[in-house]
């Protein structure tokens, strides 16, 4: 009888990371599923070439009982000191008379060490009752990709589970809510915080699958597969000056304004040196953001991701294009954003320079450019305080602590 191995990936950035281990086992003639979104059947169907019969929609076994348990589990058991980005994020999650339930009933909060446990015990008990309808399929092994957004589905399976951490906040932002026979991260710090908020034992270093496309563009490209417009924005940093700088957010969000009064004194700062500011405008950024941005002088607005639902990784032209404006640019200017990951992966000349501004200075932009992961481990000592941002001084220091960090 062949093993039955599945993957379990909630969002488009898992599949990604997890086409090539999929590839390897249907190599070795495993019996091969994709639990997933059906919004994903399409590029599930294309890119995995798999049988109908071997997808399962975790729509289709979402139960009404399991999302009220697990919301309210998480209200009343998780204690807010579970960690500092926790105690921001609830404030978000929670709020009215959630809030109010959640600050009135600290009797029922567990020890952060009992509460993926607790939860599973207290879940596996609705499934005996019958009260939650499982996987039709007794999985072998279940190779799991946060962020899972209904953990209930997979507590029948948790002595089966290999979970891959997908985002490097991931382990500090709440508990998985989840016991996996293995855990698999990026690096030391990332096993720290597994170890330290969700109380794994021995969680394993992989690496981070989602920069894949880069070690494959490292080795070479072919830029024909860019359109028009792809190629006239690669060229332009190419044949320029350049910095990059990524928005941290959009008006679709909140401190846009702010980000916006703050892009125009960095735009006004690099104009003193002669270098042209390139703007990658956040994911999905509505158009209007664009041509706001547009508005400010010496101000180059890119193309940014117009691919919804996270399928962006699944394009080989948004990817190598990506890829060739970090390959190109002099520089990138990072304030609150993982793209700095990307552009230190990318063999390329180009330096980084990670920024910080006062918190009090641009309204909300300067306490999200504060954030619990952003401090921690991209305010070192190489990073800048704006005000004495000199960008002809930066150097490679910091492109070298974040390639070591990331590998080790």
């Amino acid at each position: 009888m062949k093993t039955k191995i599945a993957f379990y990936c909630d969002h488009a950035f898992g599949l990604y990371d997890i086409l090539p281990l999929f590839e390897e086992y249907r190599y070795k003639k495993n019996d091969v599923y994709i639990i997933t979104r059906s919004k994903y059947y399409l590029t599930v169907k294309e890119k995995f070439n798999v049988k109908d019969e071997n997808i399962i929609f975790i729509n289709d076994y979402n139960s009404p009982l399991g999302v009220f348990f697990t919301e309210w589990f998480k209200l009343l058991c998780v204690n807010e000191n579970f960690s500092e980005f926790y105690q921001q994020r609830k404030k978000i999650k929670f709020s009215g008379f959630k809030q109010k339930v959640s600050n009135s009933f600290k009797l029922f909060n567990l020890k952060n060490s009992k509460v993926n446990k607790t939860y599973s015990i207290l879940i596996n008990f609705l499934y005996r009752v019958s009260l939650i309808k499982s996987f039709p399929i007794n999985f072998d092994k279940i190779y799991l990709v946060t962020k899972v957004f209904n953990p209930y589905l997979i507590t029948p399976f948790e002595d089966k589970v290999h979970l891959i951490i997908e985002s490097w906040d991931h382990p500090a932002k709440e508990p998985f809510l989840l016991n996996p026979k293995k855990v698999e991260t990026w690096n030391d710090s990332l096993i720290e915080e597994l170890e330290q908020y969700q109380f794994y034992k021995k969680p394993i270093k992989g690496k981070p699958l989602k920069f894949r496309y880069i070690e494959e563009y490292n080795k070479g490209f072919d830029e024909k597969i860019l359109n028009k417009e792809e190629l006239e924005d690669v060229l332009f940093i190419k044949n320029n000056d350049v910095a990059i700088y990524p928005m941290c957010t959009s008006s679709s969000y909140f401190a846009f304004s702010e980000e916006l009064r703050f892009v125009r004194d960095l735009a006004l700062k690099l104009n003193r040196e002669d270098v042209q500011l390139y703007i990658r405008p956040y994911p999905l950024a509505p158009y209007k953001d664009v041509l706001a941005l547009q508005e400010i002088q010496n101000v180059k607005v890119g193309i940014g991701n117009k691919i919804t639902d996270g399928l962006e990784v699944f394009s080989k032209a948004h990817m190598l294009h990506k890829y060739l404006i970090n390959k190109y640019a002099k520089y990138v200017i990072n304030l609150g954003t993982t793209f700095v990951f990307d552009a230190a992966l990318v063999n390329s000349k180009c330096k980084i320079i990670q920024i910080k501004i006062d918190i009090n200075t641009y309204g909300d932009l300067g306490k999200y450019s504060r954030g619990v992961h952003i401090t921690k481990y991209l305010h070192t000592k190489d990073a800048y305080e704006f005000k004495d941002l000199e960008i002809n001084k930066a150097n490679s220091s910091f492109k070298e602590y974040l390639i070591n960090w990331l590998n080790h």
